[in-house]
């Protein structure tokens, strides 16, 4: 079993990484802090063979910690993720000694290959692949069928075509959202699927209770950041709003 510290402000991230990695019985997490002077004390108290590292945290940002990981002998390895995706912000992490760098939203299977690529010394890279950097910079419904499809929400429901739709148009006119999704969203979804707004309301709706019954929320609170710590199912509105937020906070 390979040990874990997270240093990483967001308590309802900690507890599902914490929950996902113990399932693997191959990872455990030992400690978590969000206080980045802290997580280097239990680094030496309590040595681990990754971080996951967040670098907006607070008093000394994720940067910091990383300089004063690189004077310890032996220092573990350190996965960063962080919802900035600059270059220059990659390349200050890399200089620093991260070891991978990956962009929020964190998907379950993505960080496990890379723990374990980091791990078993395939990768020493921080740059985010490819098809990782695309997931954040496409256009909004490509955006939104990434997310959905982690989601579990099956291509084949209706809602999740309405959904991609609603993302799109949000993200071009955030009048669609506070003009009412009632008056103005499910109008146009439907027009553009020749059925009606109850229809696009109820396939939303589906898709969400749906996807709820699955995992019960919570992958949609790691990939959204929902914070609902009672994984409550959001409102058709709730979960429209939070994907096109992140959408348009992740271009």
């Amino acid at each position: 079993m390979r040990k874990i510290g997270m240093i990483e402000d967001n308590s309802e991230l900690v507890r599902l990484i914490t929950d996902y990695m113990n399932q693997t019985g191959r990872y455990t997490v030992t400690w978590a802090t969000k206080d980045g002077d802290e997580g280097l004390r239990l680094v030496s108290e309590d040595p681990v063979d990754l971080i996951l590292l967040d670098l907006v945290i607070p008093g000394n940002d994720g940067l910091y910690v990383l300089e004063k990981l690189s004077e310890i002998p032996d220092r573990p390895a350190c996965i960063v993720f962080s919802g900035m995706g600059q270059e220059s912000v990659m390349r200050q992490a890399a200089d620093r000694g991260a070891d991978y760098f990956l962009l929020k939203p964190v998907y379950f299977d993505v960080l496990v290959r890379r723990i374990d690529d980091v791990l078993e010394g395939r990768s020493r890279m921080v740059r985010p692949t490819l098809s990782e950097v695309t997931k954040q910079t496409k256009d909004p419904e490509s955006f939104a069928r990434e997310v959905l499809n982690n989601l579990d929400i099956p291509r084949t429901l209706g809602g999740h075509n309405y959904l991609k739709s609603a993302v799109r148009l949000a993200s071009e006119d955030s009048g669609y959202l506070t003009g009412g999704i009632t008056k103005r969203l499910y109008p146009a979804i439907a027009k553009e699927f020749s059925i009606t707004s109850h229809q696009v309301e109820r396939g939303i709706r589906h898709a969400l209770v749906r996807t709820w019954q699955r995992n019960k929320g919570r992958n949609y609170n790691l990939l959204l950041g929902h914070g609902n710590t009672e994984c409550l199912k959001p409102t058709n509105g709730e979960f429209i709003s939070a994907l096109v937020d992140l959408y348009l906070h992740r271009r």
